[in-house]
């Protein structure tokens, strides 16, 4: 598998992603969310970037990926807090539209779904039909959708990326809920650019 193979020989960085943490914190604080009301659904996390920054903050997190190395790696990389039983792992296929597990999620608790730049490598009808389902798994709870996507690429380095720009990305995410916050930001190096698009979605 194309993810495995990758995994199994890089060790990624583990430090959380900027946008991630300003519209996560942003959330944080606006709602006034409460640790005990939340648990959050970490996609593509890769080797557990953002998961140190959400254990400050919510008392469960489900760590999902397409990658079983992927998940082994942040197994080991946070054994200790594994075995406090903060983190839930869960090994699925997005690709197939396998998301069995949220209807095993609580449904007394609000849910904060995170994507770092995991959903642009599904195809589009299967990230509109999971949209649809983190709507319809809210249970007239107060959920958000936390999403970053790659917008523009000026060479194609990525992993069978589906490029949208920022317009129709716009719409597709306002089809499923209301935009609290949007922002943009570039990375430029070796003579690469890139444009992302960070969006807060309240479900």
């Amino acid at each position: 598998m194309e993810w495995d193979s990758f995994f199994e020989t890089n060790d990624r960085n583990k430090w959380p992603d900027n946008e991630i943490i300003k519209h996560f914190s942003r959330l944080i604080k606006n709602k006034n969310i409460d640790e005990n009301d939340y648990e959050i659904f970490d996609f593509g996390r890769e080797s557990g970037n953002n998961v140190k920054l959400f254990l400050n903050f919510c008392r469960k997190i489900n760590c999902i990926d397409i990658s079983k190395n992927a998940l082994d790696k942040l197994r080991n990389f946070y054994n200790v807090l594994y075995s406090k039983s903060l983190l839930n792992l869960i090994h699925t296929n997005l690709e197939k539209d396998d998301l069995s597990f949220l209807d095993k999620s609580n449904n007394n608790l609000n849910k904060i779904y995170v994507d770092c730049t995991c959903f642009q490598h599904i195809d589009i009808e299967a990230f509109k039909n999971i949209l649809c389902k983190f709507r319809d798994n809210s249970n007239n709870k107060n959920s958000y959708l936390i999403s970053k996507s790659l917008c523009y690429e000026s060479k194609n380095i990525s992993f069978r990326t589906n490029i949208n720009n920022r317009d129709k990305l716009i719409d597709l995410f306002s089809s499923y809920g209301l935009i609290a916050e949007k922002t943009y930001s570039i990375i430029e190096e070796d003579f690469i650019r890139q444009e992302f698009l960070t969006i807060t979605v309240s479900l």
